[in-house]
């Protein structure tokens, strides 16, 4: 899934770093969804708390456009059945995968979501915006 990638360095992470790092990124960009519903996600899909409104983002255009300035950093990628540590030379886009795949920088202050319908989210952890 994540080979084809441009980094420096790659490290495909244990199930318990990557249980890890879905902990954060729920706590990070899930935290209205959990306030208001109970649970962090609404659905099946850890992105439902964007798709449905309750945790605030930019939404595909206006996403990626603030995805693309964003100067490379180390990051955590993860899907369904992978998960990774990546030192990119440019952050990477995965549009017409197939795919729903997570970026999040390994900071915790930005992700971006890349669904498997192309429909794109970019969010900024609550308080940690440019």
């Amino acid at each position: 899934m994540f080979e084809n990638l441009r980094c420096t360095s790659i490290r495909e992470l244990s199930k318990r770093e990557c249980f890890s790092v879905q902990k954060t990124w729920r706590t990070n960009f899930a935290t209205n969804v959990k306030k208001l519903t109970g649970k962090w996600q609404v659905d099946e899909f850890l992105w439902s708390g964007f798709a449905s409104g309750l945790q605030p983002c930019k939404k595909d255009g206006k996403g990626i456009d603030i995805y693309r300035r964003i100067k490379p950093e180390p990051i955590y990628m993860f899907c369904e059945d992978a998960c990774v540590e990546c030192v990119p030379q440019v952050l990477p886009e995965f549009f017409r995968d197939g795919h729903d795949v997570y970026v999040m920088a390994s900071s915790g202050r930005w992700t971006a979501v890349f669904r498997h319908d192309d429909v794109f989210y970019f969010a900024y952890a609550e308080g940690l915006e440019t």
